[in-house]
């Protein structure tokens, strides 16, 4: 039953952004709001970004929706440049979900939203007597989103942040989530790569138009001497 409304939620998501209008994109997380608006739990992770153009510039996003057990990625969406970059700092981060009904807007590591709810997962302590949450198999895409178990200490360190700045986003205690996270780096490799080589051609083509300013002005100058 669950899955059937979940694919039901999904065939209503992809018509609103089929059907969207022309001209300056609006944000699709918004239309993805709206079709996730009956469900009472989910998730929305920024899962992929994008930039294409070099004087012209199209902005893109890929999401991650999860609904209980299943996730869907979908396609690659444009997004407004202000989008964009209200965003570009939360690669593989949770931006937007609900619990019981309640919508959240608290940017923070991928599935800390369900740790702590025994319908996901369980506490448990290892030999050194350390308390951690442990997500049902089910729910294991948490834990690998993740990059391994959420530890108490470092749970107690998100709520306590989250009582003191609702509205700020949460990367962790030692920062290892989001954009310039090294979790992320190690499940995002294909995102970086892109970057890597987009910020080498943009440098080659800096050093060529140099070049090519420098050649005009040596002949300019060569054919001044010899008149």
């Amino acid at each position: 039953m669950l899955k059937v409304k979940f694919q039901a939620t999904l065939l209503i998501l992809i018509l609103l952004l089929l059907f969207s209008c022309g001209g300056e994109p609006s944000p699709p997380l918004n239309k993805i709001k709206a079709a996730l608006n009956d469900v009472k739990d989910c998730s929305v992770i920024l899962d992929d970004m994008d930039v294409k153009g070099n004087i012209f510039k199209d902005f893109f996003h890929k999401y991650r929706i999860i609904q209980g057990e299943d996730s869907h990625k979908t396609d690659w969406l444009e997004v407004p440049e202000t989008t964009f970059n209200q965003y570009k700092s939360y690669l593989n981060m949770t931006i937007w979900s609900k619990k019981d009904g309640i919508v959240s807007n608290a940017v923070g590591p991928p599935g800390y939203e369900y740790v702590g709810n025994r319908h996901y997962g369980q506490w448990r302590t290892n030999s050194s007597g350390q308390s951690f949450w442990v997500f049902y198999g089910q729910y294991r895409l948490f834990s690998d989103l993740l990059g391994g178990p959420v530890y108490r200490r470092d749970y107690d360190s998100y709520r306590r942040y989250r009582s003191s700045y609702q509205h700020k986003p949460y990367y962790g205690s030692k920062k290892q989530y989001g954009t310039s996270g090294s979790f992320t780096r190690k499940q995002k490799p294909d995102f970086y790569k892109r970057k890597v080589a987009k910020s080498k051609s943009s440098f080659s083509s800096k050093v060529n138009k140099r070049i090519g300013r420098t050649r005009t002005g040596t002949r300019s100058r060569s054919k001044g001497i010899g008149k």
